[in-house]
């Protein structure tokens, strides 16, 4: 992977939720080696002192010809957004990766043997 990018919306920059978003970016890079990028924005919808609001994360994940995008919204707790907004990515990744798959067992079914 050539890059995690952070982004924050009306939240206080955290070295913790940093770190934990740039390891399970690393996790998940160990897991899908084709990625290119990805692209994390956090953003709450309160201000960034108050506790009201839900917190959103979106992640964006460029691999080979696609880009993937997953999303999670939990209502009190932005590390259980995070987290769940990776699971989807795996998903997201897994499912991306059959589809590959599959329609490289349908070319090869394609070219008439000699």
């Amino acid at each position: 992977m050539q890059s995690t990018q952070i982004t924050l919306h009306n939240i206080r920059r955290s070295a913790a939720l940093s770190a934990r978003i740039r390891d399970l970016a690393e996790r998940l890079e160990a897991q899908h080696p084709d990625i290119i990028n990805i692209r994390a924005c956090i953003s709450h919808g309160g201000t960034p002192a108050s506790k009201a609001g839900p917190y959103c994360v979106t992640l964006r994940v460029r691999i080979p010809g696609q880009e993937l995008a997953a999303s999670h919204e939990s209502r009190d707790d932005v590390y259980v957004a995070v987290r769940e907004a990776f699971l989807a990515m795996r998903d997201e990744l897994v499912r991306a990766a059959e589809t590959a798959r599959r329609m490289a067992g349908e070319a090869t079914k394609a070219v008439p043997e000699p």
